[in-house]
Formats: C-alpha cells, sequence, structure tokens
C-alpha cells in the first residue's frame, strides 16, 4: 500500500519497522521490577468466622511481624481493630496458608488482641482512635506458607528522607478480597495505588480523628488490615523540574533502593460518599454508598508502638533477658568447676577471660547489641 495514500499513522509492520524481541536478560530485570515479590504476598492471612453451615466467612486482612532481642525472635500478628471488634462472639478465626496448600485455622480469643497505648474510644476531647492490635504469635508455623517482616522492613524517617518517599510515590495493598478468597486457602490479591497525602493533620472518620497517610487505590472493601508496602522498582531519578527554574523550587535527587518494599502501615478503610450533600459540587443523581478511592492507612509507627507494649514485646525481652543471664551464669559456673592450673594466672589473664564475673555485664551488653524497637523508635 503507497505511504502516500494511508490518511492515518501508519502501524510499525506497515511502515517496515520489525522491532526485535526484548533480550532474555532485560526481560528478566523488567519482571523483576514490575511483579510483587512472592515473599510479599505469602505476608498476610485472612481473619474471619463460621457461619451456622461451618464455612469460613472472611472479614478483613492480618499480616505477620518479627522483632529481635538477646538472639531471640518474637513473631506476633497484626491486624485493624475495627475488624475484630465488628465480628460477634469472643473469638476470631485466623486462616493461614500451609506449605501443603491447605489452609489452617486458628482460633483467638478477642482479650488476646492489645491496642495501641494511646488509643481511646471514649468522645470527648482527648478521643483518639488508633485502628492497630497486635496478639502473640505463640503456635508452631513450621508447616506454615508465610512470611514475618521484621523491624527493618518497617519504613522510618531515615528511610523517608533517603530516598525522598512522598506524594505520587506507588505502593502495593495485599489482603483479602470478598469475592474471591478461596475455599481451600487464602488468594490474597494485590492491589496497586499511590500515596495521596503523607501524614499531616489528624483525619476525621467517624471512629474519631485519626493519624495516617491517605492513598488513592482501587478497592470495593475487604483490605482492612492489609499491610501497605513502598513499590520503589520504577521511579524516576530526579524530581520533575519546572519549565522556568526559580530559585524556591525544589530540587532532589533519588536515590535508587535494594529494597523495593518498605511497610509504611495498615490500611483503616476508605472514605465514601453516601449522600448527594456529600459532593463538593452538589448534585441531583442518587449515589449510594460509592467508594472516593482514598484509603486511609495508619503510619507503621503505629504498629511498633502497639507490638513494644510492656504486655507484648516488653515482656518478652524480659524473658529472653533472663534466660540470657542465666546461660551466662551457668557458663561461668561449669567454667569455675574446672580445676585451675597450677601455674600462677596474672591478674591481666583473669580480665580477659571472657567467663570472669567481672566481664559479665559487658557480654550481656554485647548481647543485647541490638537494641528493642522500643529504643529505635
Amino acid at each position: 500500500m503507497p505511504h502516500n495514500l494511508v490518511n492515518r499513522p501508519l502501524t510499525a509492520e506497515e511502515a517496515g519497522v520489525h522491532l526485535p524481541p526484548l533480550p532474555v536478560g532485560a526481560a528478566k530485570r523488567w519482571i523483576a521490577k514490575v511483579l510483587v515479590a512472592k515473599h510479599v504476598r505469602n505476608s498476610v492471612a485472612f481473619l474471619g468466622q463460621r457461619n451456622s453451615r461451618g464455612e469460613f466467612l472472611a472479614r478483613g486482612t492480618a499480616f505477620f511481624v518479627s522483632m529481635s532481642a538477646y538472639e531471640y525472635n518474637f513473631p506476633y500478628i497484626v491486624a485493624a481493630k475495627h475488624v475484630i471488634d465488628d465480628m460477634p462472639g469472643d473469638n476470631v478465626m485466623l486462616r493461614v496458608n500451609t506449605i501443603s496448600g491447605i489452609a489452617r485455622y486458628i482460633t483467638i480469643p478477642k482479650d488476646r488482641w492489645l491496642t495501641h497505648p494511646d488509643h481511646n474510644e471514649e468522645k470527648g476531647r482527648r478521643r483518639r482512635y488508633i485502628d492497630v492490635v497486635a496478639c502473640r504469635f505463640d503456635f508452631s508455623h513450621r508447616e506454615l506458607d508465610l512470611t514475618l517482616f521484621s523491624e527493618d522492613d518497617f519504613i522510618s524517617d531515615e528511610i523517608l528522607n533517603k530516598y525522598n518517599i512522598g506524594v505520587g510515590d506507588e505502593v502495593i495493598i495485599l489482603g483479602l478480597f470478598f469475592s474471591h478468597y478461596g475455599e481451600v486457602k487464602n488468594i490474597p490479591i494485590v492491589r496497586i495505588g499511590n500515596i495521596a497525602a503523607m501524614p499531616d493533620e489528624p483525619l476525621p472518620t467517624e471512629r474519631g480523628p485519626m493519624d495516617g497517610y491517605l492513598v488513592e487505590v482501587r478497592s470495593i472493601g475487604g483490605i482492612s488490615g492489609s499491610p501497605v508496602f513502598t513499590h520503589l522498582a520504577v521511579r524516576p531519578e530526579k524530581t520533575v523540574l519546572p519549565a522556568i527554574h526559580h530559585p524556591k523550587m525544589e530540587h532532589k535527587d533519588l536515590a535508587k533502593s535494594d529494597r523495593y518494599h518498605f511497610l509504611i502501615g495498615l490500611v483503616h478503610g476508605y472514605y465514601t460518599i453516601n449522600t448527594k450533600e456529600d459532593w463538593v459540587s452538589h448534585t441531583d443523581q442518587q449515589v449510594g454508598d460509592m467508594n472516593t478511592g482514598i484509603t486511609i492507612v495508619v503510619p507503621a509507627s503505629k504498629i511498633i508502638e502497639t507490638i513494644s507494649r510492656p504486655e507484648l514485646l516488653g515482656h518478652d525481652i524480659q524473658r529472653a533477658k533472663e534466660t540470657m543471664e542465666n546461660r551466662i551464669h551457668d557458663s561461668g559456673a561449669r567454667s569455675a568447676a574446672i580445676p585451675a592450673p597450677k601455674a600462677e594466672t596474672s591478674e591481666r589473664d583473669a580480665d580477659e577471660n571472657p567467663l570472669h564475673r567481672e566481664d559479665f555485664n559487658r557480654l550481656l551488653g554485647a548481647a543485647a547489641r541490638k537494641r528493642p524497637p522500643s529504643d529505635q523508635t
């Protein structure tokens, strides 16, 4: 076909342009940057209850966090408080995937879930709703197919500043989809969105003022309690500069991160438009319960502060400390039971003996060199 007779843009094939396929190495790199890693998808489980027919009805999402101190790891389950409160009865059911591909059901009493220390639902000037609960993960997890995130995976002010994470950055949300969450195992879905507003003034909610991010994401329910992660795979190298330079315009270089996913928080819920008066411009259109697409995300710092309560991490750290002290003490007792050599031991040699009583505090300090999260936040 003569090109001059075609009154439209030509396709590559019509123009005789043949694009080579993407090299295998480049394709693998592109896939690695775009797809969400499997271990991240394995970080969630579903919360719900059984109905009268014995069927599991999922109501929200939970995920797993591991803290460490004194060479011990302490796992916890994290969820949204309102999900636990909204389920009837005294217990909730956690459904977790196993390595065999069949979900396991674990019953957890409601009174085991602890709130943030500053949480206050009573109406008044000091009312503050913090939609986080956590409980100790004290059952066997060897056969479970899950990922526990450590405190190093939580976003911090240092990480926010280092990588200039802010409005417009892409995030991923993993969690429950009411219409399809699996018959024999959990099937979490991945939602993609972006940060719409950073934490600033308290956000108005029907449960009270709340601190959090605003994230724009496609969702119609089921994500309450879902973990929210950054997705730093694809970012520009610099912030967009204005066409005309101005000294007050901000210019930042965006550092590349080897780790794409940092936990920024958990989902509380999304804003809805229920009446015509909720529109900025009033309309005669019947809107019903319309999802605005804007979701509140409780900051990761609130999760750390909840887990760090004396009844949870504080108790576990104290127990680990006592175990470490007993272990060091027992090692010293066994060493003392060994007959000392007849040759004289200098004072300097005694001081260098790692089991010497005077070195007890030094050893204990070295074992606890990784400070507990409550000291890091």
